[in-house]
């Protein structure tokens, strides 16, 4: 009856852990969708940054340009401030020897000696030339000193120009620089959001594994619930088996003939513990001919057909590296029926 109960549990137990995987299973479905959107924000930001960078990019390649432009204009306005400098030295320069000219005439009366020079023409031809070579004296004077101050004019209307451009282009240069430190502020505003995205990820990859992980542990539960119940089904059998076997052995070894009956050390083993192969020394298979104990084989031969009080019939089939003398080991298919062995002192019949 307690055998029963515990298959009973067993079962109860396999089927809350099949709901609870469905309930998992259900979960890293959700999850896996989720993965997916997080997945495709950071896919987005990664895209929208690559975007942002081109556009800052070509930003400010456009405000280096335009710097270029302002520095080139700067450089022009610096050289026509010198040449209308250059011209402005070369103007006064000649106002001022056209004055000590003056000066020189006021104080040697050169106007009079102009006009006796005019005067003393021997003939008309020669008093008209002497007329226009003064005349040409004067009016070169003065043209050289008018083309100066056109110059200079011209310059400065040039330099006006230059400053009007240059105005523009420095209204230019701000207005691009302005957009730039916009789209700086962008770029981290969408860092901000790959982090985010990448944040978001981050937890439901982590909460996905966690999922998983459950999972597997509860899959593993369930595997090993099943396991136990099946083997607790079949310890019962062997139980069964083993009672019928003794009392079997019990009614059958009165009419045998008893070769010899030994007190020997009794202990026990499973094919069930780590690292125990499927069949004994004589070779018969411990799964399927599980009545086997392991002997000395030069106390016991194998092959021996025995009876072991608190055990039953069993073959002599498997030997082992502790087993000298008079000890034994018997098999059980589990785990636990060897801890209920635990270690004894039991009487031996070897049987014909």
């Amino acid at each position: 009856m307690k055998i029963r109960n515990i298959i009973g549990l067993g079962v109860i137990a396999i089927g809350l852990l099949g709901n609870s995987v469905s309930v998992s299973a259900t979960s890293i479905s959700d999850l896996k969708k989720q993965e997916s959107a997080a997945q495709e924000k950071v896919t987005t930001a990664n895209s929208d940054i690559a975007k942002s960078l081109t556009s800052i990019n070509d930003e400010y390649a456009k405000v280096d340009k335009l710097n270029q432009e302002v520095s080139d204009k700067e450089d022009k306005i610096g050289s026509q401030d010198k040449s209308i400098e250059d011209q402005q030295a070369q103007l006064d320069t000649r106002i001022e020897n056209a004055k000590d000219r003056l000066r020189s005439l006021q104080v040697n009366d050169s106007s009079s000696k102009m006009v006796t020079a005019v005067l003393e023409a021997k003939n008309a031809g020669d008093f008209i030339n002497r007329v226009y070579a003064v005349s040409v004296l004067q009016s070169a004077d003065n043209k050289t000193m008018q083309d100066v101050t056109a110059n200079i004019k011209d310059m400065q209307e040039a330099k006006a120009k230059l400053e009007v451009e240059q105005k523009a282009l420095k209204s230019k240069q701000a207005e691009a620089k302005q957009e730039t430190e916009k789209m700086d502020k962008q770029l981290v505003a969408l860092k901000g959001t790959l982090g985010d995205a990448k944040s978001e990820l981050d937890k439901v990859k982590k909460a996905k594994d966690e999922e998983l992980s459950k999972e597997a542990r509860e899959k593993k539960a369930k595997e090993d619930a099943k396991a136990a119940a099946e083997e607790k089904k079949a310890d019962a059998k062997a139980t069964k088996n083993i009672e019928s076997t003794d009392q079997k052995a019990s009614n059958d070894t009165s009419g045998k003939t008893t070769k010899k009956t030994l007190q020997m050390e009794a202990t026990a083993y499973s094919t069930n513990a780590p690292g125990m192969g499927t069949h004994g020394s004589y070779g018969l298979s411990l799964l399927s001919n599980p009545q086997q104990i392991a002997v000395d084989p030069t106390v016991i031969p194998l092959g021996t057909v025995v009876w072991v009080s608190g055990y039953g019939v069993a073959v002599a089939g498997d030997t082992g590296t502790a087993i000298k003398g008079n000890r034994i080991d018997v098999h059980f298919l589990s785990n636990e029926r060897c801890f209920a062995w635990g270690r004894k002192t039991v009487t031996v019949k070897v049987l014909d």
